[in-house]
């Protein structure tokens, strides 16, 4: 009876060495996928979160880079550039309206100016810039932003990771920086 427990534990033994590098081989493909909704995740990640939990490879990185590349970051986008165009705008219009009192008292003074129309072009261009900054520019940043929402970005992940291909906008707009 001893002998027969002893051949089984010895075929059991080799049975499980003959099979070990097999098992290992498999087990490292297998990858436990999370399950949980999509609604339940937290999106409100920084970049640097969003690369360490769903930065799986290179892909993945790429597309988080992307989406943060084409969000922008908004100290920047809200308020440097509309305030330095603000500040630019401002400034040629005051040297515009300089140049425009010149011209207008040499006129009186009964001297010839050249200096009105590239004057009342530094006002124009003064005004087209302050314009940008004040509507347009910020109206561009809240369109990006609301296009590259980070919990677009987090529902593209996980539907990668679970099997679905991205989606060819994503795609079209990766750049060879981003990866």
């Amino acid at each position: 009876m001893v002998k027969n427990i002893s051949i089984v534990i010895l075929f059991s033994f080799l049975f499980l060495q003959a099979n070990k590098g097999n098992c290992q081989k498999h087990s490292d493909n297998l990858s436990v996928k999370d399950s949980t909704p999509i609604e339940y995740l937290d999106y409100k990640l920084t970049k640097q979160e969003f690369l360490n939990y769903y930065g799986t490879d290179d892909t993945a990185k790429a597309v988080i880079n992307m989406f943060y590349r084409k969000r922008g970051m908004a100290g920047i986008t809200y308020c440097l550039v509309p305030g330095g165009s603000c500040a630019a705008g401002e400034i040629l219009i005051a040297i515009g309206g300089f140049g425009t009192l010149f011209s207008g008292l040499s006129l009186i003074a009964g001297q010839g100016s050249s200096l009105l129309p590239g004057s009342l072009a530094l006002i124009v261009v003064g005004a087209i810039l302050s314009t940008a900054g004040v509507l347009v520019y910020p109206i561009i940043a809240t369109i990006n932003r609301a296009n590259y929402t980070r919990k677009k970005l987090l529902f593209a992940l996980v539907e990668r990771e679970r099997g679905t291909k991205l989606p060819v906008e994503i795609i079209q707009n990766l750049k060879p920086t981003d990866f």
